[in-house]
Order: C-alpha cells, then structure tokens, then sequence
C-alpha cells in the first residue's frame, strides 16, 4: 500500500490533463460527501408512514382475502399478517406475537383462524 507522500509523488508524474481529471473527480465526490442524505422512511409495521388511508384499507382486505383462502391450512392457528403476507403462525398467540415482533413489525395484525360461521339469520317465524 502507497503512503500518501507516494501517491502525491506519483501524481505529480501524471500529465496535466489526468491531473486535471482528478481534481474535478476529487470535487464531485466533495460535492456528494456534503450533499445531505435523502431521509430514509423506515416501516414500522411493515408499512411506511407515507401509507395512505386507502392503501392501509387495500393491505388490511388483503390479508382478509388471505384468511379466507388459507383458512382450512391454518384453522386453529394464530396468524401475523403485513396485508397478504404470512409473517409467523402457531398455536400459541403470545410465541406468534413475539416471533413477529422479532421480524421488526411493532404492532402486529394478530388473528385465530377460525371455522367460518354460518350467516345469522333473524326474524319472526
């Protein structure tokens, strides 16, 4: 490895157009070093914050939608869905819980899979 005398020893060996080069590379990595990075939206539950109202309704039937086609696999079982996505399941809500809670999701969408039931149907006779 070059100490920084050899490289500045060699550099002024190089033609003045390359030096040149250097120097306006040099300036634009300077440039993007000050530049502030874009913020990054970090998810909390799965979602970004920038989620609007509708997309939060269009996740929240997603994972309805997913119940009720996986319901027969996992009858019985407590499920975390992030809309249609499976993020743990077993029969012990609070091991389900936690497990999602380790995958990053602070409030999960926590559900038992239950046979459906049949519609109520009320009135007189």
């Amino acid at each position: 490895m070059m100490t920084y005398e050899q490289v500045l020893e060699t550099i002024g060996t190089w033609p003045r157009a390359a030096r040149r080069q250097l120097r306006e590379q040099l300036q634009t990595l300077e440039q993007q070093d000050a530049a502030p990075a874009p913020p990054v939206e970090q998810p909390v539950n799965g979602v970004h914050q920038s989620e609007t109202v509708e997309e939060q309704i269009a996740r929240f039937n997603k994972a309805l939608n997913w119940i009720r086609e996986h319901r027969a696999e996992y009858l019985g079982q407590w499920v975390v869905l992030v809309g249609d996505q499976l993020i743990s399941h077993g029969p012990d809500a609070a091991a389900v819980f936690a497990q999602a809670k380790a995958a990053g999701i602070e409030t999960p969408f926590l559900e038992q899979i239950r046979a459906e039931e049949p519609a109520y149907c009320g009135g007189w006779l």
